[in-house]
C-alpha cells in the first residue's frame, strides 16, 4: 500500500487512521477507526 492507493483512499474516507502515519511505530496494513 502507498499514500495514494485506492484502499487506503477509501478507508481515510470513512473515518479510518492509516497504520503508516502512527507516530510511535507504523505499520501499512493497520486501519484504525477514528
Amino acid at each position: 500500500l502507498h499514500p495514494n492507493h485506492p484502499v487506503v483512499n477509501e478507508f481515510r474516507r470513512l473515518g479510518f487512521r492509516w497504520g503508516h502515519t502512527f507516530t510511535k511505530y507504523y505499520d501499512d496494513h493497520h486501519f484504525e477507526k477514528r
